[in-house]
């Protein structure tokens, strides 16, 4: 049944024009002339004249013929424009620019009145969207903060079941020689139970302030950190929870009595690094492997190395386990904050961290920090004696 109705009549009709390109790269309308396009240009023909009458167009359609002739146009849409005509009448419109069989195709559709109405509500949509993701980002720190609340609070508790552990064990025996190590394994729990409380203060401390990024502090050469000491400290605190899980916790050294290990560090966040480190070990280690903490030295730095036996590390993680929530529930839900954590404070100090997984099985997690140079010492301590002899 013929209905007489053109393709030409629906486009008109939706108060829109086609506008397609020959070859001499001239513009003719497809279909009927709707009668709000005879308004615009200098003279009463000039709506047949693209470039002349629809100014705006004029970039738009010689950025379609580049992308097109660099192989980069499928389609180009200008989105919502205004544009007065010769009677001082402003109208709405939006174009698109397509390519059919070579040829330039412009889709030109004139709005309603009120599209200005709906650009602005576009514009106060996107604040919002804006607003959302600002929003969004604070959440995300909280939740770093609640995060790593969670982990540090973990950590001391590792240490504390582990000598308790060994206690019940040793009060079980007959032989006073072996009960004769509770009071030491007792003051290992009590050392871990004041930091676990000094990590509460600190924590409460930080809910007074926002969350905020690490900044590089000065270097203070005077209060610089001598590394193994803190590494040995850590060492004690953690052997018992290795032994209750029968693996060997060796420390290994290959640095000489004249070895300079001092590094730009914070005592507790140093200690708290090697513990995460440990941890992560201890999590991992198989019944009967052996994990080694071994600390040396080149020219520069200081590098503290934790060797495993465990199953080494997922191809999938191992260029992500620094960043934060990288580990997840995929190995073992606690990898990410402590990793994370570690990275932020031994690159403050302008250090390096890493991981790998070793030839001969396991992994290694390794930091390296900057060694502070015997000048750099005479030189802080040369500093700080006049202030000395001043006082006395």
């Amino acid at each position: 049944m013929s209905h007489g109705i053109e393709i030409s009549d629906v486009i008109s009709a939706f108060n829109s024009v086609i506008y397609v390109q020959d070859d001499n790269q001239e513009f003719s309308i497809l279909g009927p002339i709707p009668e709000w396009l005879k308004g615009f240009g200098t003279q009463p023909t000039d709506y047949l004249n693209l470039r002349k009458s629809i100014i705006f167009l004029d970039n738009f359609i010689d950025e379609a013929q580049h992308l097109f002739l660099n192989g980069e146009f499928t389609s180009l849409n200008t989105g919502p424009w205004s544009e007065s005509d010769r009677y001082g009448n402003e109208h709405h419109f939006s174009a698109t620019a397509m390519y059919v069989k070579q040829h330039l195709v412009l889709y030109l559709k004139k709005a309603e009145n009120n599209q200005l109405h709906y650009q602005q509500i576009f514009q106060k949509a996107r604040t919002y969207s804006l607003n959302y993701e600002r929003l969004e980002k604070e959440i995300d720190k909280k939740n770093i903060l609640l995060h790593t609340i969670v982990h540090d609070l973990a950590t001391p508790l590792t240490a504390i079941k582990g000598a308790l552990q060994i206690v019940t064990y040793l009060n079980s025996s007959t032989d006073e020689t072996t009960k004769s190590q509770i009071p030491e394994m007792l003051a290992i729990a009590l050392n871990e139970s004041e930091r676990q409380e000094n990590l509460i203060k600190e924590i409460l401390n930080a809910f007074s302030s926002e969350v905020a990024a690490f900044n590089v502090s000065d270097m203070d050469y005077e209060n610089a950190l001598d590394v193994m000491p803190n590494i040995t400290y850590v060492f004690n605190a953690f052997a018992p929870a290795f032994t209750q899980q029968n693996i060997a916790l060796n420390l290994k050294s290959s640095l000489s009595k004249s070895a300079v290990t001092k590094v730009i560090a914070e005592k507790s966040t140093l200690q708290r690094i090697i513990a995460n480190l440990l941890e992560n070990s201890l999590r991992y280690s198989p019944d009967g492997s052996t994990v080694d903490i071994v600390v040396s030295e080149d020219e520069s730095n200081v590098l503290v190395s934790i060797n495993d036996q465990g199953p080494g590390i997922p191809k999938e993680l191992i260029n992500h386990l620094f960043q934060k929530f990288s580990g997840g529930e995929e190995y073992g839900g606690k990898a990410g904050l402590g990793l994370y954590f570690c990275r932020i404070s031994v690159e403050k100090w302008g250090g390096t961290i890493g991981a790998k997984n070793n030839k001969q099985g396991g992994s290694s997690f390794w930091f390296t920090l900057p060694k502070i140079s015997a000048s750099e010492q005479l030189s802080a301590g040369a500093i700080a004696a006049p202030a000395s002899n001043h006082n006395e």
